[in-house]
Formats: C-alpha cells, structure tokens, sequence
C-alpha cells in the first residue's frame, strides 16, 4: 500500500496524520511503547499518545491524557 493511500485512509479515520519530519516540528516523543507513543505537544505542552505505522512511519490519533479524576 503506498504511503498517499495509507496516509488517506488514517485521515480518514482519524484526522490529522503526522509524517516522522511532520511530527518532530509538533511533538517531543518521551516513550516509545509500541503501537504507541507518549508525546508532548510544543505549542500548549500537551501530553498525550500516538499511534503509529511501521511502513511508512506515520503518526495518528493524537489523545491528550485526561490527568487525575
């Protein structure tokens, strides 16, 4: 499947998708717990996870942690 495929079919389904170069400019990665990744979002320092794909490497679902209830 090519990524412009692949790529359509997660925004689809999830919005937003995140190449690695695209995800870099708007995430700081903190842990890598695959299929997931805790990231910081640079504009609001947002944290949150990430699903990602193996090939090509692309990011999707960004869910913000809702902190203690």
């Amino acid at each position: 499947m090519s990524e412009a495929i692949d790529r359509q079919s997660l925004e689809a389904k999830f919005g937003k998708v995140w190449s690695e170069e695209e995800l870099a400019h708007e995430f700081i990665i903190t842990a890598i717990i695959a299929p997931h990744v805790v990231a910081r979002r640079r504009a609001d320092d947002v944290v949150g996870t990430l699903e990602f794909t193996g090939q090509p490497p692309l990011y999707f679902n960004f869910q913000p942690n809702r902190g203690p209830e």
